[in-house]
């Protein structure tokens, strides 16, 4: 089963949808199309993953629903146990993320180890690239008005998305050990990331 159609099973695992609402909610993650994902309904039906609910409209064409099944949940929790690849990008983290209600905690929490390492690399990697610039520029005056200042400042946001990233993976794990009745709408990410972890990183 290709990424897309793990990517519709992600989204249909918190509500039925229709097509076209599948599609609008999966472009928040990657761009697709609707002649994309409509001809993966019937492998993905033919599989026991989803199930179509034929709704009728008054005046205008019968509506299909999606609905994710059993197995298809089964399905996705391999997919998000499943090693992430060195060739998986973020948004397809992201998708994984976005079904993580469907995992226990001990599975939710040694994928977010995962990926929370994976980050780790990301960070290390930028800072190593950033310092080369830097040893390159280090005779030179740079200003608002070099040739590198852009470069210079790319550089800044990257690392700073990567230790953002990797506090955010901290800090759902933090949510996980609380427990699990806490309201989330309560919890403040932004807090978190203004706080001494940002500095210890």
């Amino acid at each position: 089963m290709n990424k897309l159609s793990y990517g519709l099973l992600s989204i249909l695992s918190t509500e039925a949808l229709t097509g076209y609402d599948l599609m609008l909610k999966l472009n928040l993650f990657r761009h697709t199309t609707h002649s994309s994902i409509y001809p993966l309904f019937p492998a993905l039906i033919a599989e026991g993953y989803i199930e179509c609910t034929i709704i009728e409209q008054s005046g205008k064409p019968d509506k299909k629903v999606y609905n994710i099944t059993e197995q298809g949940i089964g399905i996705l929790k391999e997919w998000i146990k499943n090693k992430v690849d060195g060739e998986e990008t973020n948004n397809e983290i992201m998708l994984k993320v976005y079904c993580i209600h469907i995992l226990d905690r001990n599975s939710a929490m040694e994928f977010l180890a995962e990926i929370e390492e994976r980050f780790c690399k990301k960070l290390d990697k930028r800072i190593k690239s950033f310092e080369k610039l830097k040893e390159r520029l280090k005779d030179e005056s740079v200003t608002t008005n070099s040739l590198k200042f852009g470069a210079y400042l790319l550089n800044e946001k990257v690392i700073n998305d990567s230790r953002a990233e990797i506090i955010w993976c901290r800090w759902i794990k933090e949510l996980y050990n609380k427990n699990d009745n806490i309201n989330i709408f309560k919890e403040n990410f932004q807090g978190i990331l203004n706080n001494k972890m940002l500095r210890e990183l």
